[in-house]
């Protein structure tokens, strides 16, 4: 963690005035005007390991041993299914990703009006796992460039003149992506920010996360816990401006503030009073939302749990991994959009904690409101 980072302790945490500032509109806070996440059309099957791919069915057979799983349901983009897992679809991502960015800034038009010429659009991309060209068997160094580096299609079609990034991915890249927005925006030569990116499963490097973390989450909780969530790729963005240049838009959007980072002691009785402790801190009122279960672990969910339950009857816990599937760094982007179906409906006055824990005892948290 670097030294710019502001790290939550039991003791120290940082109130919702911070974040959002007495009126919900403060000068860190960023407003989400825009948000799309796609995902494939047919239901998760599941994963069958073949004879020639020797040593990702020995990291099949380890997963399933570390994480308590019985068989691992994927739903992937241009797959059929169980025996074909890790076939090659990539024009069909990068297909998903350009509809859904499309579709975040169709949003955001809907709500602020027509992008002006003058207004400078920004992009923060991530991948999740890296440059993975080789594993997606490109057939040219064009595609090879929007899969490893960042998908140029993205930058001509929606005249990205500002800026444009790619993130280090993996489960904690849409944190790292928000606190880019966020200095982009604040600093005031950008209006806007394109946010997202990809989820794509590949069976080595899944299972291979997979081992790692349960062993790290061992370490730390004494036991792992079972991954009973099924496995959807999806892609995903969000648009964000400044609070206060989105107070005209037509319909109210979501705020978020600055992300939050709490270490998180061992043993799992120690877990749930430090998570309990920085969430109060976080949702003085006293109806409030927790989306968890960002890392499908039920270990991490009983955890999470008993944190909620313990902060009275009117908070509202909900687990993603649980609800939608496992995407990996788009699962923030599923507890937004959650958030923003539910203030669209009438729920203005309930705000929500997006709980990001890992198995490492880590947790960023983001309010939102």
């Amino acid at each position: 963690m670097s030294v710019e980072e502001k790290q939550l302790t039991p003791s120290r945490a940082a109130s919702s005035a911070e974040l959002l500032g007495e009126e919900g509109a403060s000068s860190t806070a960023l407003a989400l005007v825009g948000l799309s996440v796609v995902q494939p059309e047919r239901a998760p099957l599941p994963y069958a390991q073949r004879w020639f791919r020797a040593w990702e069915g020995e990291l099949y057979r380890r997963a399933v041993r570390k994480t308590g799983r019985r068989q691992w349901d994927l739903s992937r983009f241009s797959v059929d299914g169980g025996p074909e897992a890790n076939k090659a679809g990539y024009r069909e991502t990068l297909a998903a990703v350009g509809q859904a960015a499309k579709q975040a800034l169709a949003a955001a038009e809907a709500s602020c009006g027509r992008r002006s010429s003058r207004e400078r659009l920004a992009l923060v991309y991530s991948d999740f796992w890296g440059q993975c060209s080789h594993l997606e068997h490109a057939f040219n160094w064009r595609d090879g460039f929007d899969l490893d580096v960042i998908p140029k299609f993205l930058l001509r079609e929606h005249a990205v003149d500002g800026y444009s990034c790619k993130v280090q991915a993996g489960r904690s890249g849409f944190v790292q992506s928000l606190r880019v927005a966020g200095e982009l925006l604040n600093g005031g030569d950008i209006d806007s920010v394109l946010l997202g990116g990809v989820f794509r499963f590949y069976p080595a490097l899944g299972f291979s996360e997979a081992i790692g973390n349960a062993e790290q989450e061992r370490r730390w909780l004494g036991k792992g816990g079972q991954h009973d969530a099924p496995i959807i790729e999806r892609a995903g963005f969000i648009v964000l401006k400044r609070a206060e240049a989105a107070l005209k838009a037509k319909t109210a959007p979501v705020l978020l503030g600055a992300p939050q980072y709490l270490a998180v002691p061992a043993r799992r009785e120690d877990a749930a009073a430090a998570l309990r402790q920085a969430w109060s801190a976080l949702l003085p009122e006293p109806r409030a939302i927790i989306y968890g279960g960002h890392y499908p672990s039920s270990l991490l969910a009983a955890v999470e749990g008993s944190a909620a339950a313990a902060m009275g009857d009117q908070l509202v816990y909900e687990n993603l991994c649980r609800r939608f599937g496992d995407s990996g760094g788009i699962n923030p982007l599923l507890a937004l959009q959650r958030y923003a179906e539910r203030k669209a409906a009438g729920h203005d006055g309930v705000p929500a904690v997006l709980s990001l824990s890992d198995s490492h005892g880590g947790t960023w948290m983001l309010r939102c409101q």
